[in-house]
């Protein structure tokens, strides 16, 4: 019969610690909505943080819209001064302009065949400068390449 009391001891026990459990719960969460209402009686009504974000993205926006509208302008007022300009003088009666310099005396040599390029030496020809790679290099060894 020991046994029987005390497990019903215990759960007692732990009702009554539950209770006080809920009991901490409610009071603390009563003070919390109190104070939580309470604190924000004094709380300013404007929001500075989202203010000082909306006056800053209102200025950079209008100073890019600035920005791209000078660009425009300047873009117009150069196509209009482009176009009352001719690009190319054309004769008068539509034939093409006497050349100043006659290019049908000039003639042009043809390329030369594969076997004679191949044969050809050129300035391209020589082998490449030594590296020294930053420091004194010290000659190469015949005898390495055997």
């Amino acid at each position: 019969m020991s046994c029987g009391r005390h497990s019903m001891c215990l759960f007692f026990f732990s009702l009554m610690k539950l209770h006080h459990y809920i009991f901490f719960l409610f009071h603390f969460q009563e003070k919390f909505w109190t104070d939580y209402v309470n604190s924000h009686e004094y709380a300013p009504r404007v929001d500075v943080s989202g203010l000082v974000a909306g006056i800053l993205a209102v200025l950079v926006s209008a100073v890019i819209a600035i920005v791209l509208g000078i660009y425009c302008y300047k873009a117009k007022q150069k196509g209009e001064r482009r176009s009352t300009q001719a690009p190319v003088r054309m004769a008068a009666d539509g034939r093409p302009a006497p050349e100043m310099v006659p290019l049908s005396g000039i003639t042009v040599p043809g390329l030369p065949s594969y076997n004679e390029a191949l044969n050809r030496s050129g300035q391209h020809d020589a082998p490449p400068p030594p590296y020294s790679g930053g420091a004194p290099s010290e000659p190469a060894d015949p005898g390495d390449n055997e």
